[in-house]
């Protein structure tokens, strides 16, 4: 899931990116061109602990030789229409569909053909605007995806509704009225809510309020996320994070400080916690709680990163036994039983990503499975020379299985699709030469 901020911060970003890299001349190059970059050459794998700022094994994706296209077992969709990721900030895959979620709309895809998915309705307000597939949202508010749930906060002819879009029928329906912005996380069919100063329990199958609680909680204006563990509701921002009793809201305790995010566990959870002083780089450390006792231990002290400039990015995720720390411009992963860590990747210096050896921009996100980890790349600079790159990551070793080179285009990846065993990257031509998705099987 994405950490979510405010959505002017993303588009003032996507302007800026617009402006500076997405300017195109002419005809641009075929997609899912190699990476011609010779590991030898460029010392593909680095293990010298100084220099990364990190133990274990390590290595520069910039240095990583590329896999021919040819030889993958991705399956190309041409989509009949091409929304770019520099409008639709948000991108879900589940159960074969895709789900773009824009400023005030979302645009629904079945990306196995790349047609507009058939969305059905009996909400009479939403009915015009399903026939295209979409689904309006009120301006400046964002989507979440559980399992092939996809969950919108509706501002259709002066409603504000909470709505549900299941992705694997398509279709749509009213849960409840919203109070506004609101963060959300779903746990054995309860949708748990963060409202202006409410936080509630949702029956997604009756549409009835379970508990409702006020006066404890406060919507954060900035980065925020709410997290559900097996006897509690965690809500982290970026001044400490709180703990609800999921059965009927009542708060549990507090622990203040800069978190970045949070991993679940069942009873436990484990907080990224960012201790370094005000305009200085981030010293991230991993932070073990009981869900009812509160704060037990520190246990990881990740090498000290340059400070984000999208704290959405910053992310810790806990998948078989291995932590992962995504930062902007690469992963460090920890075995959570010993704490010691295992391997580390970066799209240049980890320390400091401006150093990567050229005059290129690159942007960094990634999707964990239980096997592999997918990194995607984007690369550009002023003049629009562009390059995309798909990397395939052993999760267990580091190892560098694959890594693919689409060309140039306007990217977004890797989209994981959970319930079909996907994952994909779009792509957005220039100049009107549509867009294409790229699926791979998830080993």
């Amino acid at each position: 899931m994405y950490k979510r901020f405010y959505l002017p911060i993303l588009l003032l970003v996507s302007i800026l990116i617009a402006a500076g890299c997405n300017n195109s001349n002419g005809n641009e190059e075929n997609s899912g061109e190699s990476n011609e970059t010779s590991a030898e050459e460029n010392n593909a794998e680095k293990t010298d602990k100084e220099e990364n700022g990190a133990s274990g094994h390590h290595t520069d994706l910039l240095t990583v030789e590329g896999t021919p296209f040819d030889e993958s077992l991705f399956e190309v969709v041409d989509f009949e229409s091409d929304p770019s990721p520099n409008d639709y900030y948000y991108q879900y895959a589940s159960s074969g569909a895709l789900a773009m979620g824009g400023e005030n709309h979302s645009i629904f895809f079945d990306y196995r053909t790349g047609e507009r998915l058939s969305l059905e309705t009996d909400v009479e307000r939403l009915k015009g605007r399903a026939e295209s597939s979409i689904v309006n949202t009120d301006s400046y508010t964002w989507p979440f995806l559980f399992g092939n749930y996809y969950y919108l906060q509706g501002n259709d002819v002066g409603t504000n509704k909470i709505i549900q879009v299941d992705l694997s029928t398509g279709e749509i329906e009213d849960l409840a009225d919203a109070d506004g912005p609101s963060d959300m996380v779903k746990k054995d069919d309860i949708l748990y809510i963060i409202s202006a100063d409410k936080l509630s329990a949702l029956d997604t199958n009756t549409k009835e309020t379970i508990w409702e609680t006020t006066g404890e909680v406060e919507l954060s204006t900035g980065y925020a996320e709410l997290h559900a563990t097996d006897h509690a509701l965690i809500y982290e921002d970026q001044y400490g994070l709180t703990a609800f009793d999921i059965k009927d809201g009542t708060k549990l305790f507090e622990e203040e400080g800069v978190f970045r995010d949070v991993a679940v566990d069942g009873s436990t959870f484990y907080a990224l916690a960012d201790e370094a002083d005000a305009f200085s780089d981030s010293l991230y450390k991993v932070v073990e709680f009981d869900d009812q006792e509160g704060k037990k231990e520190t246990i990881i002290e990740a090498p000290e990163v340059e400070e984000p400039y999208e704290i959405g990015e910053i992310k810790l995720d806990l998948v078989d036994d291995l932590l992962y720390i995504t930062v902007e411009n690469g992963i460090l992963t920890y075995d959570i039983n010993s704490h010691e860590q295992l391997w580390s990747v970066s799209v240049g210096d980890l320390k400091d990503r401006s150093e990567t050896g050229d005059d290129y921009n690159y942007w960094f996100s990634a999707g964990i499975t239980g096997n592999h980890v997918y990194a995607f790349t984007e690369k550009s600079n002023v003049a629009n020379d562009r390059d995309n790159f798909l990397t395939v990551i052993d999760s267990k070793t580091g190892e560098v299985k694959n890594q693919y080179s689409f060309g140039k285009a306007i990217g977004a990846g890797p989209i994981i699709d959970e319930e079909n065993g996907n994952v994909m990257v779009y792509l957005q031509y220039f100049n009107d030469e549509g867009a294409q998705g790229f699926i791979l099987p998830i080993e």
